[in-house]
């Protein structure tokens, strides 16, 4: 009887260590994921700052493209 009691406590506790090794390795799975979707959006993030700055560097050149056409037409109608 005790001898099964003492099988039955050895089977519970490998049991329990199955488990938790199992809940560890599930963790370690999350993490792993949770810190490759924090890479893939910073990347992300980082291309869209690159695009967003380089939209507003090609608006800030044909504003000032712009501005230089102007100032030529005015100075052309001024001459006729």
């Amino acid at each position: 009887m005790a001898r099964r009691d003492d099988d039955h406590k050895r089977r519970l506790v490998d049991i329990q260590r199955h488990h938790a090794d199992e809940i560890r390795e599930m963790q370690q799975g999350f993490q792993l994921r949770e810190a490759g979707q924090k890479k893939e959006s910073e990347q992300m993030r980082k291309r869209a700052e690159s695009e967003t700055e380089k939209v507003q560097r090609r608006s800030d050149a044909e504003m000032a493209d712009l501005r230089a056409t102007i100032s030529r037409l005015e100075v052309d109608s001024m001459r006729v």
